[in-house]
């Protein structure tokens, strides 16, 4: 009997290896799209080290075994196009999981987040009608927020007229819309599977994805730590959320939908399916006590700015402070009449985010030297300034500067 291959975008990224590792060890076989890879090493590399996040028991003799059933394809699909064994790959294809994209909040890069998060769900959604004849569905991975971020119960269903605060939200938003037309025209079956921000393992905290989400915030922080600050007053809402999941919930339900849709049981699903992966709102206060009682330094929120880090902190912070600006909540009856929600994950409370904290690391030291440049070059870092003016000249300075390591 032929092992059922999935399709997988997005495996060098923390969800995307993820699902890889826990659908390999389910028995699949992986066929691996990824950029810049021609030997497959570092697609597999990251395939392992969630893998063993994941599963720490498990031998490596059998992690070897496993990862001899993962193919890494070039992630352009005009070469696929054009390579025989590449095509005859596609041919064995019974699952697609759409999960890589452009992550920026930036405005500079929304022409390439778009080509990136638009065009390229729309040329794969093409190719697996074309030369996968045995493809189940289609899964889109979006994004829980590409309903806005209105004050309201956002639904699993399409949205017409989202309020958007980032090139992100609206990327993932055209390519829903767009991957809904192109299955009334292809009908292969598409589910786009929404979750919200994606954090460690619930159990043991594992996380290896960029610093993205509250980890942006955990990055930050660690550098201040470093550099002996002890607080910051920030223009920051203590009572607004942030709907955080934790990866082991994401991947169950994933698995979940899945063997669904390789099974009998999938009459229970539509020919095009909205489901949302969400979790736990987190207020901003929550995730401030979190962060102090890991890196030690106090967060003044519903405050003004006072010192030259304040005012540069709160610049660089400002591209997660419109993405987490009202308290947003998701419904997911859709999802839960599909699939329960997994018994071990636990809500995200204050120990929670600790656990998550404390099993992240920050290997990229360019954000502190600038930080500490201008620690040398200001003595007032902890008073307020007098110069209104003076003040605003450093923040632009120093805020352009920190926004390159965070967009």
């Amino acid at each position: 009997m032929q092992q059922t291959s999935i399709l997988l975008t997005g495996v060098t990224g923390f969800v995307g290896s993820t699902l890889a590792a826990v659908m390999l060890r389910h028995g699949y076989r992986i066929l691996a799209l990824s950029r810049n890879d021609p030997d497959g090493l570092r697609t597999k590399a990251k395939i392992k080290e969630s893998y063993q996040g994941f599963f720490p028991g498990d031998s490596n003799e059998m992690l070897e075994n496993l990862l001899q059933h993962v193919e890494v394809l070039p992630y352009d699909l005009e070469v696929i196009r054009s390579n025989t064994r590449h095509l005859a790959n596609l041919k064995r294809v019974d699952i697609v999981w759409h999960g890589a994209a452009e992550m920026s909040f930036s405005l500079g890069k929304a022409v390439s987040t778009f080509n990136g998060n638009v065009g390229m769900a729309n040329g794969l959604y093409q190719l697996i009608t074309e030369f996968s004849p045995n493809c189940r569905r289609f899964f889109f991975v979006s994004t829980a927020y590409t309903s806005g971020n209105s004050r309201q119960i956002h639904r699993e269903v399409l949205h017409f007229q989202p309020e958007h605060v980032n090139p992100y939200q609206m990327s993932k938003w055209a390519a829903e819309m767009s991957l809904a037309m192109a299955r009334t025209v292809h009908g292969l079956p598409l589910t786009i599977f929404r979750p919200s921000v994606v954090v460690g393992h619930s159990q043991n905290g594992f996380y290896n994805g960029q610093s993205f989400g509250i980890y942006a915030y955990a990055h930050l922080y660690e550098k201040l730590q470093q550099l002996g600050i002890r607080k910051v007053h920030l223009d920051a809402k203590s009572d607004t959320t942030l709907d955080v999941v934790p990866i082991d919930q994401v991947a169950a339900h994933a698995m979940a939908l899945t063997t669904m849709a390789l099974s009998d049981a999938v009459s229970r699903l539509e020919p095009m399916d909205i489901v949302h992966a969400t979790g736990t709102p987190v207020k901003s206060s929550e995730l401030a006590m979190a962060l102090e009682r890991v890196y030690g330094v106090q967060s003044v929120l519903d405050s003004k700015p006072r010192s030259t880090i304040d005012h540069s902190l709160d610049q660089v912070l400002s591209i997660y402070k419109r993405f987490n600006s009202d308290n947003i909540r998701f419904d997911k009856s859709r999802m839960l009449s599909l699939v329960p929600a997994p018994d071990a994950c636990k809500a995200v409370d204050v120990d929670r985010l600790c656990l998550y904290f404390q099993n992240t690391s920050v290997p990229d030291s360019r954000l502190l030297k600038s930080m500490q440049l201008l620690v040398r070059s200001v003595n007032r870092l902890s008073k307020p300034f007098d110069n209104v003016k003076q003040m605003e000249r450093i923040n632009r300075s120093l805020g352009n500067r920190l926004k390159f390591f965070f967009i």
